[in-house]
């Protein structure tokens, strides 16, 4: 186990990763230039964020009892902005749907999601994007494979909406083509993952033409 000290250094940038989260929330709750996904991704972060908190708060809390009265501050805190977090994207979410953008469900697997249309921002987390060049794949794949499509905690009409987010030129037209549904994350995942050929390649339009002959266009 890691000294106290340790611990509570890195429980402190913990607290301030939320803290960050929060300021984003309070600052653009109401700016309408925000695309809604930027919320629902920073629900994912912070749901993420807090699950490191409360395992570094647990060891703390083994070697001094004292330290609880944190764990109650941060849980209020918490429970306060994920709910705030949840307000805010369903009203912007129905607010997209009423003014002709795609929606499909997502969030909280209950509610309405984001247009798959809208450009999505992934985290500040300088993911690269991906158009399609043989040389681009294996660092978008490995970053995109590692915060996104290994989260547990999003679904997955939330990694499709992530994965359009970061993709441009061919690989987007081609995206653009599949609905923001659960099981055409797969077909997508499928589609990128056969540009790991080289360029040209005779398997990747063979996939994409098969996949693309029953797909529907987006919503």
């Amino acid at each position: 186990m890691a000294d106290r000290d340790t611990m509570v250094h890195k429980r402190g940038r913990i607290k301030a990763k939320i803290t960050r989260i929060e300021h984003f929330v309070t600052a653009n709750d109401d700016n309408l230039l925000i695309d809604s996904n930027e919320f629902v991704i920073r629900e994912t972060m912070l749901v993420k964020a807090y699950e490191e908190y409360e395992n570094i708060q647990d060891q703390l809390e083994e070697i001094d009892g004292s330290q609880e009265s944190d764990r109650v501050e941060v849980e209020l805190q918490y429970t306060s902005l994920h709910s705030n977090l949840k307000t805010t994207i369903s009203k912007r979410l129905n607010s997209e749907q009423q003014g002709g953008g795609e929606s499909s469900n997502v969030a909280d697997n209950s509610g309405p999601s984001a247009s798959s249309s809208s450009k999505v921002k992934l985290p500040n987390i300088n993911i690269p994007t991906f158009s399609g060049k043989y040389e681009e794949y294996n660092s978008f794949i490995e970053l995109f494979d590692s915060l996104i499509n290994c989260d547990k905690h999003l679904n997955k009409i939330q990694r499709i909406i992530c994965l359009k987010s970061g993709l441009k030129d061919e690989p987007l037209v081609v995206s653009k083509a599949l609905q923001t549904t659960e099981s055409h994350y797969d077909v997508a995942l499928e589609i990128l993952i056969s540009y790991n050929k080289p360029p040209h390649s005779h398997i990747r339009n063979l996939l994409e033409a098969q996949f693309l002959k029953g797909a529907s266009p987006s919503l």
